[in-house]
């Protein structure tokens, strides 16, 4: 692999890192604002975060020179992104549909953290692993290190 190739590789690592830290900032904000009943604040952080992981996912799509076992795991992160983005599409539904004029407490699908500490926790009994995409989003941001090395 050529200098250029390897300088393209990490900027495109780099620039993944900064689209998923925003997407956990965004997320971080969009709950935020579900807490306190802004709705529409939480429709807009949700849309910036879904915008960004597209960006990430963009992000895994044009890098050069890779081998058999790098693009099966540029292809896992895609698929992690997907799984992301399907349980964000999920909270924007909710909000979407929220009651009119309304700050009634609503519930959002499980939590996806991409805190990159691992999943949020299930209710009661204690403990859990997080919801669907909270696991994917810490092993994808963990895992995309590759291609810097």
């Amino acid at each position: 692999m050529g200098i250029c190739a390897s300088v393209l590789r990490q900027k495109k690592a780099a620039e993944f890192k900064l689209c998923t830290d925003l997407a956990a900032v965004e997320y971080q904000k969009g709950n935020m604002a579900v807490q306190l009943g802004l709705y529409d604040e939480a429709i807009v952080r949700y849309r910036n975060m879904e915008s960004l992981l597209l960006k990430a996912y963009s992000c895994t799509t044009t890098l050069p020179f890779l081998s058999w076992s790098e693009q099966n795991q540029v292809k896992a992160l895609q698929d992690q992104i997907v799984i992301v983005l399907a349980s964000v599409s999920e909270m924007l539904q909710l909000l979407y549909r929220r009651p009119a004029g309304g700050v009634a407490p609503m519930k959002l699908p499980p939590n996806i953290n991409i805190n990159h500490n691992g999943g949020g926790g299930g209710g009661g009994g204690g403990g859990g692993n997080g919801g669907d995409g909270s696991i994917q989003m810490v092993y994808m941001h963990n895992s995309y290190n590759f291609y810097v090395n």
